[in-house]
């Protein structure tokens, strides 16, 4: 059985709040109404905002200035990198959020043991005889859909603007993947984990399997991107592996209890909080 241990620091004192800036108009709207919840029964703040497209963040009149502080919601990065009172709540580093970081830390752990990472335009010259192959970029963005594609689709990329034939990007065999896995990361330490997708659909209500809980604590401990982040690991052909890792600010929750990562996370905020 797992044993969730929150060595994550001292323990939260009840007289200084985390102030949660959290983004309103996310995908899960249950989750939110979830995480204000559990915030509020810790003695917590809440903040919600509503995120429109572009880079503007609303002004947060009643966040005060010198206080620990955490941003949730996937319109967060990049717009709070560059918000001088937002980026204290980032847990978020570009160079270690990104696939080639991953495959070193976690070196034989990827779940695309054969990746490697191209230009796009030489990726594509890969595919030219009419294979496929997975490609996503090696960034953390979303300048494309990570998938399996052909020289074809590829071009069809190369034909966008914002997308060069430069841009490093990951090439590997195509798998089968029969579940996949998110497991919150907190100071080394799994403190949460869901189901999100089993074949190929959502699926948050599904159980995870003990011998995933303890592949990703292995891996939590052997390297890590971030103090705090989501891992997500899959199972493909009867192995397990890792997907990728994602920045906690921006990931989904999905069927995690809520309650039980947000106070792990809370506990590191205050704990390092200068």
């Amino acid at each position: 059985m797992l044993r969730w241990r929150h060595r994550v620091g001292i323990e939260e004192p009840t007289t200084r709040p985390v102030h949660w800036v959290i983004q309103e108009n996310q995908g899960d709207s249950q989750i939110v109404r979830a995480m204000v919840d559990a915030l509020g029964a810790d003695g917590h703040v809440h903040h919600l905002v509503w995120l429109n497209k572009g880079l503007e963040i609303p002004v947060i009149p009643d966040l005060p200035d010198d206080t620990p502080l955490v941003c949730h919601g996937p319109a967060f990065i990049p717009r709070a990198l560059n918000h001088a009172r937002l980026r204290s709540g980032l847990f978020f580093d570009s160079a270690t959020f990104c696939w080639s970081a991953f495959s070193t830390g976690w070196k034989g752990s990827m779940l695309s043991s054969d990746g490697r990472v191209v230009p796009l335009s030489a990726a594509r010259e890969l595919l030219h005889s009419g294979a496929k192959a997975f490609v996503r970029p090696d960034s953390d963005s979303k300048l494309f859909e990570g998938g399996v594609y052909d020289s074809s689709a590829l071009g069809a990329i190369l034909k966008e603007s914002r997308v060069s034939g430069a841009t490093p990007v990951v090439v590997a065999s195509p798998v089968n993947i029969d579940a996949e896995w998110r497991f919150f990361v907190v100071a080394s330490e799994i403190v949460g984990c869901s189901e999100y997708r089993r074949w190929g659909r959502l699926s948050t209500q599904g159980s995870v399997p003990q011998a995933a809980v303890e592949f990703a604590q292995e891996t939590a401990l052997k390297w890590s991107p971030h103090n705090i982040y989501c891992l997500d690991l899959a199972s493909a052909d009867g192995r397990l592996g890792v997907l990728e890792a994602n920045c906690f600010n921006a990931s989904r929750l999905y069927g995690a209890v809520v309650s039980r990562v947000l106070q792990a996370v809370n506990a590191y905020v205050l704990a390092h909080f200068e």
